[in-house]
């Protein structure tokens, strides 16, 4: 029994590099990327997860997926991602 995932909600991304890879909110994120807290979660012994949109925005105005699914999926498995939920 108990928690397997950590599993991070919207307002985390801030924007996009000009070759469309999601940068996190610097302000929450320092290094502009989820990894060190992806390395973290892995470190306690959890899983990690996200949340992503498939439209333009999140809920929340953030970037969303829609025509960047794939940069997306190779950054999200960059930064270790073990689940992301939509």
């Amino acid at each position: 029994l108990g928690y397997q995932f950590l599993n991070l909600d919207d307002c985390w991304a801030k924007s996009r590099k000009d070759d469309g890879t999601l940068v996190a909110d610097q302000a929450k994120f320092p290094d502009g990327t989820l990894k060190p807290l992806a390395d973290y979660v892995h470190s306690q012994g959890l899983l990690f997860g996200t949340y992503t949109d498939r439209g333009d925005l999140t809920c929340a105005g953030r970037p969303g997926a829609a025509r960047h699914e794939e940069i997306d999926a190779k950054t999200y498995a960059l930064w270790g991602v073990d689940y992301l939920k939509e």
